[in-house]
């Protein structure tokens, strides 16, 4: 079992000018967090209540511990930041028409203020392995609703038992607690795969130990053979408990029936599975290929739903070919600076009908990300864009790899030989390799939403982008928190 004072990550903030956090503060910082998570699990507008509680709270604190150097750190991606809004901005105002409102792209770029707080606040909670229960549990119960509601048939937050019937009628997707399938999988999924590596850590663990187990010689009392075995295979409360809610979220956007999901979550597997082994990729590939032809086989649904690209009269894919096909008209259109932000949606049919689209036609965003900044921002807005999206990439890996290599662990030996870490306590060791395996995922999780980005504008939904936000405020912190330090490992 894992300690209390067994710590993920530790504050560079000095304990007597943090003991403050002890009181009133300390509840309030640790309780928005929590909020936070809750809300980017569930709702929108909790999300919304603790976006602003805890940004609110990063000021507080801001002023109250005249800590704002800490922000000199992050200084060029702030700068990077406003000439980005500065460029969306001058292209809006120069290519904008009546009637467009620039309220849409300050609410949708609002992150950019909220993320340098969030780094701030990081600074003063020390995140240790309770936080992951918490946290693990809060998602295991989100997942299990969504499977809940594919198995009944209706959504009992805004449905009755009456609306199953009709619901059953037409092709039955879980949108879970978000009530929507498609923003449910772009959330859900990048989650699950920030869950994957350790998940295979700790089964491979216990596989590995239950094998030891199984080739003594001396076997236990049949009474006691059950308890001890299964704390050989789980060995501590996470090693079970991040498994099952890795299971019950891929599940729950399997249930989604969301492809372009689907597809980014088995490619950033395979990637996954290549940047720790050639053994563990080709394991990937070849686990894939059977699970995909079982189910083709065994589940007429899930065979009806990935054919549905072939099938334009059961489909919405060849209104999606449009979409794209148009907002490809409209950065041609304006190729530097766009038509303005969020103009490309608000104007659609107009230019629909310059390219003789009959009415009736699907109208709304790109479901494209890529394309809905090429049409609405330029060249320019999509470099930004490319560029922010490449920086996090590129910080998150080097984190994970010296993470590696602080762990005294090969490449090649990162998962397969876990069980001298089968023990009751951790060691510096085992918390890098198990950081840096967390670092992995959530490397991946970024790669899961970009590819996700391919066939839905995922970065404009609030729920989607401000859990890529929160994602990216934490690798921000630990990247400059433990820059300097020899370990990142703590005592």
């Amino acid at each position: 079992m894992m300690r209390k004072a067994d710590v993920v990550s530790e504050s560079i903030i000095p304990d007597d000018q943090i003991s403050f956090l002890k009181g009133k503060l300390g509840f309030l910082a640790v309780f928005s967090i929590f909020g936070l998570w809750v809300g980017l699990i569930s709702s929108q507008s909790l999300m919304d209540l603790f976006i602003i509680l805890t940004s609110f709270l990063s000021l507080l604190l801001l002023l109250k511990t005249k800590k704002g150097r800490l922000l000199n750190q992050i200084s060029k991606p702030i700068y990077v930041s406003i000439l980005w809004v500065l460029i969306l901005l001058l292209g809006f105002y120069a290519q904008a028409e009546k009637g467009a409102s620039v309220q849409v792209l300050l609410g949708d770029f609002v992150w950019i203020l909220h993320l340098p707080l969030w780094f701030y606040l990081w600074h003063f909670l020390r995140v240790d392995v309770r936080w992951a229960y918490s946290a693990l549990w809060i998602l295991l119960i989100g997942s299990l609703f969504a499977v809940m509601v594919y198995f009944i048939g209706f959504d009992p937050l805004h449905q009755t038992w009456s609306d199953r019937a009709q619901n059953l009628s037409v092709f039955w997707r879980s949108g879970g607690l978000f009530s929507n399938a498609m923003a449910l999988a772009q959330s859900y999924g990048p989650l699950a795969m920030i869950l994957l590596p350790l998940s295979l850590f700790y089964l491979y663990r216990g596989i590995q130990a239950f094998s030891f187990w199984d080739s003594r010689k001396e076997k236990p009392k049949k009474k006691q053979e059950a308890s001890k075995l299964l704390r050989q295979f789980f060995p501590s409360r996470l090693s079970w408990l991040l498994p099952l809610t890795f299971f019950l979220t891929s599940l729950a956007v399997v249930f989604t029936f969301t492809r372009g999901v689907w597809l980014a979550m088995t490619l950033s597997s395979l990637l996954g599975g290549f940047m720790l082994s050639r053994r563990w990729g080709f394991t990937f590939l070849f686990g894939f290929f059977i699970a995909g032809f079982v189910l083709m086989m065994a589940w007429p649904k899930f065979q009806e739903r990935a054919f549905q690209v072939f099938n334009t009269e059961k489909s919405y894919d060849s209104e999606r070919v449009v979409l794209w096909k148009t907002n490809w008209f409209i950065f041609k259109e304006s190729p530097w600076l766009g038509i303005g932000y969020g103009e490309n949606k608000r104007r659609l049919r107009e230019f629909y009908d310059r390219l003789h689209v009959p009415e009736g036609q699907f109208e709304g965003h790109a479901h494209n990300q890529f394309l809905h900044f090429l049409a609405g921002t330029g060249l320019l807005g999509l470099l930004f864009y490319l560029g922010w999206c490449f920086y996090f990439l590129k910080i998150n890996y080097q984190i994970y790899k010296r993470l590696e290599i602080e762990s005294g662990v090969s490449r090649d030996a990162s998962i397969a030989n876990p069980t001298a870490d089968a023990t009751s306590t951790l060691t510096p060791v085992s918390v890098n390799k198990e950081l840096s395996l967390f670092f992995l995922g959530l490397f991946l999780a970024q790669i899961s939403f970009h590819i996700g980005s391919l066939t839905e504008s995922n970065f404009i939904i609030a729920k989607n982008r401000m859990l890529l936000v929160g994602l990216w405020s934490f690798i921000l912190y630990f990247y400059h928190s433990h820059s300097s330090k020899s370990s990142l490992s703590t005592t």
